[in-house]
């Protein structure tokens, strides 16, 4: 099991498991082996795992709740939305060590609480929320309302790099 291979690990800094296919029952056992006081895995994709469905993504909620390790964590394209982004959000909330997050290409976001809640986490430093596949639409951009709300965003958090908007 990919767990146990986590839990023993020593070595492996950096964990890339992008379009994996995985559901529900292949990373419920992630939270406990991510969670050990050895684990020395600081940047994580599970981008484009949307299979997990709302189960999964508790246990994702789990995983970054309960990391002492990871620096980054890839979360891109895994259908979060307004009916399931909770768990996860919280883990965000609560996790203390994680300063970069990517969360693109999840339309179903609320932008405007989504910004007030990574507001509370004064450890983030990173952030991608770009709601479209970026790399099919190059053309495609924010609305003005969206801009003003990472405006708004930037000037409570002015360190936090946001990707994809630039400011003057």
């Amino acid at each position: 099991r990919l767990s146990n291979f986590i839990k023993d690990n020593k070595c492996l800094r950096s964990l890339y498991l992008k379009n994996c296919m995985f559901e529900k029952p292949d990373i419920e056992y992630f939270p406990t082996a991510f969670s050990q006081k050895d684990c020395q895995i600081q940047h994580l994709d599970l981008s484009l795992n949307s299979s997990v469905g709302e189960d999964g993504l508790k246990e994702i909620g789990k995983l970054i709740t309960n990391n002492k390790s990871l620096i980054s964590i890839g979360l891109d394209g895994m259908n979060l939305s307004m009916n399931n982004y909770m768990p996860v959000f919280q883990g965000i909330l609560k996790n203390k060590t994680i300063r970069s997050y990517s969360l693109n290409i999840n339309p179903g976001l609320p932008l405007k609480g989504i910004l007030n809640f990574l507001l509370k986490n004064q450890n983030i430093k990173e952030i991608s929320l770009i709601p479209w596949d970026y790399t099919k639409d190059k053309t495609k951009k924010f609305n003005d309302n969206q801009l003003q709300l990472f405006e708004r965003f930037h000037k409570k958090a002015p360190d936090v790099i946001i990707n994809g908007i630039y400011f003057n």
